[in-house]
């Protein structure tokens, strides 16, 4: 999971994220190879984003990472490059941001903890501190 946010004022519109995932493993020779894989996610695009997006790659039979333990995914040689593009209505053009983690970063067996909650008005309130704390499932 990845968490996409809205640190303007305006709204992002039309957002879309790419997830390349790519890993290192020795071949038959002994030689490292790099593999890499474009991750299907829950949802690769929205409307717009007003405030914030958890992305979420489910590892299923088709996910390249499905073969892996949890233990073996925590140790493996691998990085995940993260492509965010949205359309910026002040600028009138499309806006791109990268990301990388190496799988070093990454927390096995962990979600997002909420980050917003509604206020008594109705009103979303997010609470920044929480963006990226994360507790064990």
């Amino acid at each position: 999971m990845f968490r996409l946010m809205n640190n303007r004022k305006n709204i992002m519109i039309e957002p879309e994220v790419s997830i390349t995932l790519s890993i290192s493993n020795k071949d038959d020779d002994g030689e490292y190879k790099r593999s890499f894989y474009t991750l299907d996610l829950e949802r690769k695009n929205i409307m717009y984003l007003p405030t914030i997006w958890t992305v979420v790659h489910i590892i299923d039979s088709e996910s390249p990472l499905f073969k892996y333990t949890d233990a073996k995914i925590s140790e493996l040689d691998a990085e995940i490059y993260i492509l965010a593009q949205y359309h910026e209505e002040s600028f009138s053009q499309k806006v791109y941001q990268m990301y990388s983690y190496n799988f070093s970063d990454i927390k096995v067996d962990h979600k997002f903890i909420p980050s917003f909650s509604i206020n008594e008005s109705g009103y979303v309130v997010l609470d920044h501190k929480l963006l990226n704390k994360t507790e064990p499932i």
